[in-house]
């Protein structure tokens, strides 16, 4: 079974400034198997995202479009 989680990573910009960043990892059977990075600085939004992906049982094989959609979303 999949398993999303959000993720936080402390990031630097090309102009060297600190900033935080939510992805989401992605686990089967407890075991990491994919990583997603600097999806969003809004903690909430990828919060939810993680959850509807729970929810809805998102496949592996869909997540990159769900993200790309909800990148496109956001902006």
């Amino acid at each position: 079974m999949i398993k999303y989680k959000m993720r936080s990573d402390l990031l630097v910009s090309e102009d060297n400034i600190k900033y935080r960043s939510y992805g989401i990892d992605v686990f089967e059977e407890n075991k990491l198997i994919r990583t997603v990075k600097d999806i969003s600085l809004n903690k909430k939004s990828v919060d939810e995202l993680v959850d509807k992906c729970n929810d809805l049982k998102v496949s592996i094989l869909h997540i990159e479009d769900v993200i790309q959609d909800f990148v496109q979303l956001c902006f």
